[in-house]
Protein backbone atom coordinates (compact mmCIF):
# COMPACT_ATOMS: atom_id res chain seq x y z
CA UNK A 1 0.00 0.00 0.00
CA UNK A 2 1.22 3.48 -0.81
CA UNK A 3 2.42 5.97 1.82
CA UNK A 4 0.63 9.27 1.23
CA UNK A 5 0.98 10.67 4.77
CA UNK A 6 2.46 13.86 3.33
CA UNK A 7 -0.92 14.70 1.77
CA UNK A 8 -2.63 14.76 5.17
CA UNK A 9 -2.83 18.33 6.49
CA UNK A 10 -2.53 17.07 10.08
CA UNK A 11 1.25 16.78 10.72
CA UNK A 12 0.75 14.25 13.54
CA UNK A 13 -1.55 11.93 11.59
CA UNK A 14 1.05 9.38 10.45
CA UNK A 15 2.74 9.16 13.84
CA UNK A 16 -0.62 8.68 15.56
CA UNK A 17 -1.51 5.69 13.36
CA UNK A 18 1.89 4.06 13.75
CA UNK A 19 1.96 4.74 17.50
CA UNK A 20 -1.24 2.81 18.14
CA UNK A 21 0.11 -0.07 16.04
CA UNK A 22 3.19 -0.29 18.26
CA UNK A 23 1.04 -0.33 21.38
CA UNK A 24 -0.88 -3.29 20.03
CA UNK A 25 2.35 -5.27 20.05
CA UNK A 26 3.71 -3.90 23.31
CA UNK A 27 6.41 -1.78 21.69
CA UNK A 28 7.58 1.69 22.75
CA UNK A 29 5.41 4.33 21.16
CA UNK A 30 8.05 7.07 21.17
CA UNK A 31 11.52 5.94 19.97
CA UNK A 32 14.32 7.43 22.05
CA UNK A 33 16.37 8.53 19.02
CA UNK A 34 13.74 11.00 17.84
CA UNK A 35 14.97 14.61 18.05
CA UNK A 36 13.15 16.70 20.70
CA UNK A 37 12.99 19.77 18.44
CA UNK A 38 11.73 19.53 14.90
CA UNK A 39 11.60 22.48 12.49
CA UNK A 40 9.70 22.08 9.25
CA UNK A 41 7.99 24.00 6.49
CA UNK A 42 6.38 23.85 3.09
CA UNK A 43 6.71 26.22 0.14
CA UNK A 44 3.67 26.01 -2.12
CA UNK A 45 3.14 28.24 -5.11
CA UNK A 46 0.87 27.94 -8.12
CA UNK A 47 -0.47 29.76 -11.14
CA UNK A 48 -4.24 29.56 -11.65
CA UNK A 49 -6.04 30.33 -14.87
CA UNK A 50 -9.48 31.73 -14.07
CA UNK A 51 -12.12 31.95 -16.74
CA UNK A 52 -13.11 29.75 -19.66
CA UNK A 53 -15.26 29.95 -22.69
CA UNK A 54 -18.89 29.20 -21.80
CA UNK A 55 -21.61 28.79 -24.44
CA UNK A 56 -19.31 30.21 -27.08
CA UNK A 57 -18.60 33.42 -25.14
CA UNK A 58 -15.24 34.34 -23.66
CA UNK A 59 -15.78 34.92 -19.95
CA UNK A 60 -12.33 36.42 -19.48
CA UNK A 61 -9.16 34.49 -18.69
CA UNK A 62 -5.58 34.81 -17.58
CA UNK A 63 -3.06 33.22 -15.25
CA UNK A 64 -2.54 34.70 -11.80
CA UNK A 65 0.35 33.72 -9.54
CA UNK A 66 -0.59 32.87 -5.96
CA UNK A 67 0.35 31.03 -2.80
CA UNK A 68 -0.96 27.50 -2.25
CA UNK A 69 -0.85 27.34 1.55
CA UNK A 70 2.83 27.78 2.42
CA UNK A 71 3.65 27.21 6.09
CA UNK A 72 6.44 26.96 8.63
CA UNK A 73 6.38 25.24 12.00
CA UNK A 74 8.17 23.84 15.02
CA UNK A 75 7.47 20.88 17.31
CA UNK A 76 9.18 20.57 20.72
CA UNK A 77 8.91 17.32 22.65
CA UNK A 78 10.09 16.04 26.03
CA UNK A 79 9.85 12.30 26.66
CA UNK A 80 9.44 10.45 29.94
CA UNK A 81 11.02 7.09 29.31
CA UNK A 82 10.09 5.82 25.86
CA UNK A 83 6.33 5.67 26.06
CA UNK A 84 5.14 9.03 27.43
CA UNK A 85 5.78 12.55 26.21
CA UNK A 86 4.73 16.18 26.45
CA UNK A 87 5.03 18.28 23.34
CA UNK A 88 3.95 21.52 21.78
CA UNK A 89 3.48 22.64 18.19
CA UNK A 90 3.47 26.06 16.58
CA UNK A 91 2.66 26.39 12.89
CA UNK A 92 2.09 29.55 10.85
CA UNK A 93 1.03 30.14 7.28
CA UNK A 94 2.54 32.77 5.01
CA UNK A 95 2.29 34.06 1.47
CA UNK A 96 5.62 33.34 -0.17
CA UNK A 97 5.02 36.14 -2.71
CA UNK A 98 4.43 38.78 -0.02
CA UNK A 99 6.46 37.82 3.02
CA UNK A 100 9.66 39.49 1.74
CA UNK A 101 7.91 42.63 0.47
CA UNK A 102 5.88 45.50 1.91
CA UNK A 103 2.75 43.41 1.39
CA UNK A 104 1.83 40.66 3.83
CA UNK A 105 -0.70 37.91 4.27
CA UNK A 106 -4.14 38.83 5.51
CA UNK A 107 -5.37 37.35 8.78
CA UNK A 108 -8.91 36.45 9.79
CA UNK A 109 -9.37 39.95 11.20
CA UNK A 110 -8.50 41.52 7.85
CA UNK A 111 -5.17 42.90 9.08
CA UNK A 112 -2.05 42.27 7.02
CA UNK A 113 0.87 40.43 8.59
CA UNK A 114 3.77 38.29 7.43
CA UNK A 115 2.70 35.18 9.36
CA UNK A 116 -0.75 33.92 10.30
CA UNK A 117 -1.35 31.22 12.93
CA UNK A 118 -2.47 27.80 11.68
CA UNK A 119 -1.80 25.57 14.70
CA UNK A 120 -0.65 26.13 18.28
CA UNK A 121 -1.21 23.59 21.03
CA UNK A 122 0.37 21.68 23.90
CA UNK A 123 -0.24 17.95 24.36
CA UNK A 124 0.38 14.94 26.57
CA UNK A 125 0.76 11.55 24.94
CA UNK A 126 0.98 8.10 26.56
CA UNK A 127 0.40 4.50 25.45
CA UNK A 128 -3.16 4.67 26.72
CA UNK A 129 -4.45 8.19 26.12
CA UNK A 130 -3.73 11.59 24.63
CA UNK A 131 -4.83 15.10 25.63
CA UNK A 132 -4.17 18.50 24.04
CA UNK A 133 -5.31 22.11 24.25
CA UNK A 134 -5.01 24.97 21.77
CA UNK A 135 -5.67 25.33 18.05
CA UNK A 136 -5.48 21.86 16.55
CA UNK A 137 -6.88 19.77 13.73
CA UNK A 138 -10.36 18.67 14.82
CA UNK A 139 -11.73 15.25 15.59
CA UNK A 140 -14.09 15.83 12.65
CA UNK A 141 -11.14 16.29 10.29
CA UNK A 142 -9.73 12.87 11.19
CA UNK A 143 -12.63 11.41 9.17
CA UNK A 144 -13.90 14.16 6.86
CA UNK A 145 -10.37 15.19 5.87
CA UNK A 146 -9.56 11.90 4.14
CA UNK A 147 -10.56 13.46 0.80
CA UNK A 148 -8.68 16.73 1.40
CA UNK A 149 -5.77 15.62 -0.78
CA UNK A 150 -5.80 17.73 -3.94
CA UNK A 151 -2.92 20.15 -4.37
CA UNK A 152 -4.94 23.19 -5.49
CA UNK A 153 -8.66 22.42 -5.32
CA UNK A 154 -11.16 20.35 -3.33
CA UNK A 155 -12.02 20.26 0.37
CA UNK A 156 -15.16 22.35 -0.11
CA UNK A 157 -18.18 20.22 0.74
CA UNK A 158 -17.28 17.79 3.54
CA UNK A 159 -18.04 20.40 6.21
CA UNK A 160 -14.44 20.85 7.37
CA UNK A 161 -13.94 24.44 6.22
CA UNK A 162 -17.32 26.13 6.63
CA UNK A 163 -18.61 29.68 6.22
CA UNK A 164 -15.43 30.89 4.53
CA UNK A 165 -13.25 30.02 7.56
CA UNK A 166 -10.67 27.40 8.49
CA UNK A 167 -13.33 25.64 10.57
CA UNK A 168 -11.79 26.98 13.77
CA UNK A 169 -14.83 28.53 15.45
CA UNK A 170 -17.23 25.74 14.45
CA UNK A 171 -14.72 23.08 15.48
CA UNK A 172 -14.62 21.05 12.26
CA UNK A 173 -11.32 22.24 10.77
CA UNK A 174 -8.41 23.75 12.68
CA UNK A 175 -10.45 24.07 15.87
CA UNK A 176 -9.83 27.12 18.10
CA UNK A 177 -9.24 26.85 21.86
CA UNK A 178 -10.14 23.19 21.77
CA UNK A 179 -9.62 20.53 24.43
CA UNK A 180 -9.07 17.13 22.83
CA UNK A 181 -8.65 13.61 24.14
CA UNK A 182 -7.86 10.40 22.33
CA UNK A 183 -8.11 6.81 23.46
CA UNK A 184 -6.12 4.07 21.73
CA UNK A 185 -8.45 1.13 21.14
CA UNK A 186 -7.51 -2.42 20.20
CA UNK A 187 -10.62 -4.52 20.74
CA UNK A 188 -10.44 -6.94 17.83
CA UNK A 189 -7.90 -9.50 19.01
CA UNK A 190 -6.40 -11.39 16.11
CA UNK A 191 -8.84 -10.03 13.55
CA UNK A 192 -7.12 -8.24 10.62
CA UNK A 193 -8.26 -4.81 11.90
CA UNK A 194 -5.72 -2.21 12.95
CA UNK A 195 -5.93 -0.48 16.35
CA UNK A 196 -7.84 2.78 16.06
CA UNK A 197 -8.27 6.08 17.87
CA UNK A 198 -11.49 7.22 19.54
CA UNK A 199 -11.24 11.02 19.30
CA UNK A 200 -13.23 13.53 21.39
CA UNK A 201 -13.12 17.32 21.78
CA UNK A 202 -14.79 20.21 23.59
CA UNK A 203 -15.01 23.96 22.90
CA UNK A 204 -17.03 26.78 24.41
CA UNK A 205 -17.93 30.34 23.50
CA UNK A 206 -16.45 30.58 20.01
CA UNK A 207 -17.85 33.34 17.73
CA UNK A 208 -20.46 32.19 15.21
CA UNK A 209 -19.01 32.80 11.73
CA UNK A 210 -20.71 35.62 9.77
CA UNK A 211 -22.94 36.53 12.76
CA UNK A 212 -21.68 39.65 14.51
CA UNK A 213 -21.88 39.66 18.29
CA UNK A 214 -23.10 36.05 18.64
CA UNK A 215 -21.23 33.12 20.17
CA UNK A 216 -21.70 29.38 20.36
CA UNK A 217 -22.42 27.75 23.73
CA UNK A 218 -21.09 24.25 24.38
CA UNK A 219 -19.42 22.54 21.42
CA UNK A 220 -18.72 18.82 21.21
CA UNK A 221 -17.05 16.58 18.64
CA UNK A 222 -16.23 12.88 18.35
CA UNK A 223 -14.87 10.54 15.68
CA UNK A 224 -13.44 7.09 15.04
CA UNK A 225 -12.00 5.37 12.02
CA UNK A 226 -11.36 1.65 11.44
CA UNK A 227 -8.77 0.31 9.01
CA UNK A 228 -8.17 -3.28 7.98
CA UNK A 229 -4.80 -4.81 7.20
CA UNK A 230 -6.00 -5.21 3.60
CA UNK A 231 -6.36 -1.44 3.08
CA UNK A 232 -10.07 -0.76 3.59
CA UNK A 233 -11.22 1.94 6.01
CA UNK A 234 -14.48 3.19 7.48
CA UNK A 235 -14.98 6.29 9.63
CA UNK A 236 -17.68 8.34 11.35
CA UNK A 237 -17.50 11.84 12.83
CA UNK A 238 -20.01 14.18 14.45
CA UNK A 239 -19.71 17.77 15.62
CA UNK A 240 -22.33 19.99 17.28
CA UNK A 241 -22.11 23.61 18.40
CA UNK A 242 -25.01 24.95 20.44
CA UNK A 243 -26.68 28.25 19.58
CA UNK A 244 -28.53 29.47 22.67
CA UNK A 245 -30.24 32.61 21.33
CA UNK A 246 -31.98 31.51 18.14
CA UNK A 247 -34.30 34.53 18.26
CA UNK A 248 -31.50 37.06 18.00
CA UNK A 249 -32.03 39.30 14.92
CA UNK A 250 -28.48 38.64 13.71
CA UNK A 251 -28.91 34.89 14.05
CA UNK A 252 -32.25 34.90 12.23
CA UNK A 253 -30.89 37.14 9.45
CA UNK A 254 -28.03 34.70 8.82
CA UNK A 255 -30.51 31.86 8.19
CA UNK A 256 -29.75 29.90 11.38
CA UNK A 257 -32.70 27.99 12.87
CA UNK A 258 -30.94 25.51 15.18
CA UNK A 259 -27.60 24.24 16.44
CA UNK A 260 -24.65 23.91 14.09
CA UNK A 261 -24.44 20.17 13.33
CA UNK A 262 -22.18 18.23 10.98
CA UNK A 263 -22.11 14.45 10.44
CA UNK A 264 -19.53 12.76 8.21
CA UNK A 265 -19.16 9.16 7.05
CA UNK A 266 -16.07 8.07 5.15
CA UNK A 267 -14.80 5.00 3.39
CA UNK A 268 -11.45 4.39 1.74
CA UNK A 269 -9.63 1.74 -0.25
CA UNK A 270 -5.94 1.41 -1.03
CA UNK A 271 -3.55 -0.84 -2.90
CA UNK A 272 0.12 -0.89 -3.76
CA UNK A 273 -0.13 1.88 -6.37
CA UNK A 274 -3.53 3.46 -5.79
CA UNK A 275 -6.02 4.67 -3.23
CA UNK A 276 -9.45 6.29 -3.10
CA UNK A 277 -11.54 7.98 -0.42
CA UNK A 278 -15.20 8.99 -0.29
CA UNK A 279 -16.84 11.26 2.31
CA UNK A 280 -20.58 11.86 2.71
CA UNK A 281 -21.73 14.62 5.03
CA UNK A 282 -24.99 15.97 6.45
CA UNK A 283 -24.78 19.62 7.48
CA UNK A 284 -27.40 21.67 9.36
CA UNK A 285 -26.75 25.36 10.07
CA UNK A 286 -23.13 24.77 9.11
CA UNK A 287 -22.57 25.39 5.38
CA UNK A 288 -23.16 28.76 3.66
CA UNK A 289 -24.05 29.71 0.10
CA UNK A 290 -22.47 32.37 -2.11
CA UNK A 291 -24.62 35.02 -0.38
CA UNK A 292 -23.10 34.13 3.04
CA UNK A 293 -26.41 32.69 4.22
CA UNK A 294 -26.54 29.39 6.11
CA UNK A 295 -28.12 26.46 4.27
CA UNK A 296 -28.91 22.85 5.24
CA UNK A 297 -27.92 20.07 2.90
CA UNK A 298 -25.79 17.07 1.99
CA UNK A 299 -22.24 17.05 0.70
CA UNK A 300 -20.04 14.48 -1.03
CA UNK A 301 -16.30 14.51 -1.69
CA UNK A 302 -14.28 12.01 -3.73
CA UNK A 303 -10.52 11.69 -4.13
CA UNK A 304 -8.61 8.99 -6.02
CA UNK A 305 -5.01 8.61 -7.17
CA UNK A 306 -3.19 6.05 -9.28
CA UNK A 307 0.54 5.65 -9.89
CA UNK A 308 0.44 4.62 -13.55
CA UNK A 309 4.22 5.05 -13.93
CA UNK A 310 6.92 5.44 -11.22
CA UNK A 311 6.43 8.88 -9.59
CA UNK A 312 3.62 9.82 -11.99
CA UNK A 313 0.16 10.02 -10.40
CA UNK A 314 -3.20 10.52 -12.03
CA UNK A 315 -5.64 12.13 -9.58
CA UNK A 316 -9.38 12.61 -9.96
CA UNK A 317 -12.49 13.29 -7.92
CA UNK A 318 -14.89 16.06 -7.09
CA UNK A 319 -16.95 18.05 -4.59
CA UNK A 320 -20.74 18.16 -4.54
CA UNK A 321 -23.23 19.87 -2.24
CA UNK A 322 -27.03 19.93 -2.58
CA UNK A 323 -29.09 22.16 -0.32
CA UNK A 324 -32.46 20.97 0.99
CA UNK A 325 -35.31 21.91 -1.33
CA UNK A 326 -37.34 23.47 1.46
CA UNK A 327 -34.48 25.68 2.66
CA UNK A 328 -35.49 29.32 1.94
CA UNK A 329 -31.85 30.43 1.74
CA UNK A 330 -30.93 27.81 -0.87
CA UNK A 331 -32.23 29.47 -4.02
CA UNK A 332 -30.47 27.74 -6.91
CA UNK A 333 -27.25 27.27 -4.97
CA UNK A 334 -25.47 24.00 -5.72
CA UNK A 335 -21.83 22.87 -5.72
CA UNK A 336 -20.79 20.57 -8.57
CA UNK A 337 -17.04 20.48 -9.16
CA UNK A 338 -15.14 17.72 -10.97
CA UNK A 339 -11.35 17.66 -10.64
CA UNK A 340 -8.68 15.86 -12.63
CA UNK A 341 -4.94 16.28 -12.37
CA UNK A 342 -1.43 14.95 -12.82
CA UNK A 343 1.14 14.91 -9.99
CA UNK A 344 4.85 14.22 -10.47
CA UNK A 345 6.55 13.38 -7.18
CA UNK A 346 10.28 13.94 -6.74
CA UNK A 347 11.23 11.91 -3.66
CA UNK A 348 7.76 11.59 -2.09
CA UNK A 349 4.52 13.58 -1.90
CA UNK A 350 6.50 16.06 0.20
CA UNK A 351 8.07 17.36 -3.01
CA UNK A 352 6.14 17.45 -6.25
CA UNK A 353 4.98 19.45 -9.25
CA UNK A 354 1.41 19.24 -10.43
CA UNK A 355 -1.33 20.34 -12.78
CA UNK A 356 -5.02 20.24 -11.83
CA UNK A 357 -8.18 21.22 -13.68
CA UNK A 358 -11.50 21.98 -11.98
CA UNK A 359 -14.74 21.89 -13.97
CA UNK A 360 -17.47 23.93 -12.27
CA UNK A 361 -21.02 22.87 -13.12
CA UNK A 362 -22.68 24.23 -9.98
CA UNK A 363 -24.54 27.49 -9.57
CA UNK A 364 -24.97 30.34 -7.12
CA UNK A 365 -28.11 31.52 -5.36
CA UNK A 366 -29.24 33.33 -8.53
CA UNK A 367 -28.22 30.49 -10.84
CA UNK A 368 -24.91 32.00 -11.95
CA UNK A 369 -22.25 29.48 -12.94
CA UNK A 370 -18.64 29.77 -11.77
CA UNK A 371 -15.71 29.62 -14.18
CA UNK A 372 -13.59 26.54 -14.69
CA UNK A 373 -10.03 26.72 -13.32
CA UNK A 374 -6.62 25.37 -14.27
CA UNK A 375 -3.72 25.29 -11.79
CA UNK A 376 0.00 24.64 -12.29
CA UNK A 377 2.10 24.44 -9.15
CA UNK A 378 4.97 23.16 -7.07
CA UNK A 379 5.19 21.93 -3.49
CA UNK A 380 8.53 21.71 -1.71
CA UNK A 381 8.57 20.59 1.93
CA UNK A 382 11.63 20.83 4.15
CA UNK A 383 12.47 19.56 7.62
CA UNK A 384 10.79 16.22 7.07
CA UNK A 385 13.66 14.29 5.58
CA UNK A 386 13.08 11.60 3.01
CA UNK A 387 10.56 9.19 4.54
CA UNK A 388 11.45 10.45 8.05
CA UNK A 389 8.59 8.53 9.67
CA UNK A 390 9.88 5.26 8.27
CA UNK A 391 13.48 6.10 9.24
CA UNK A 392 12.48 6.53 12.87
CA UNK A 393 9.90 3.78 13.15
CA UNK A 394 11.18 1.33 10.53
CA UNK A 395 13.10 -1.02 12.85
CA UNK A 396 10.12 -1.44 15.16
CA UNK A 397 7.81 -2.08 12.22
CA UNK A 398 10.14 -4.82 10.99
CA UNK A 399 10.06 -6.46 14.42
CA UNK A 400 6.26 -6.41 14.36
CA UNK A 401 6.16 -7.97 10.89
CA UNK A 402 8.47 -10.78 12.02
CA UNK A 403 5.92 -11.78 14.65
Amino acid sequence: MIDDAALNQDPDAAKRRIGSLFERHGEAQLPADESPLKLYGSLRIHAIRNGTEVSGEDQGSGFSLGDGGSRIGARLQHTFGQATAMFGRLEAGFNILDVFSSNASSGDDGEHRALNPRLYYVAFDSPYAYASYGKNWSTYYQVAGTTDRFAAFGGDTSGVFNAGTDGGASGTGRADEVLQTRLYVDAFGKLPIKPFNLNMQYQHGQPIPLVEGADFGNQFGASARLETEAGWGLGVAYNQSQIDDLKSPQVVAAGLDGDDRALALSTSWSGEHWNASLVWSRQDNHATNDQNLYVDGRGVELYAQWEFHPRWWLVAGGNWFKADNQDPQAGRYEVDRKIIGLHRTIDSFHRMVYVEYQLNDGSGFDGDRSDDELALGIRWDFGYGKHRILEVYGPLLEKIKER
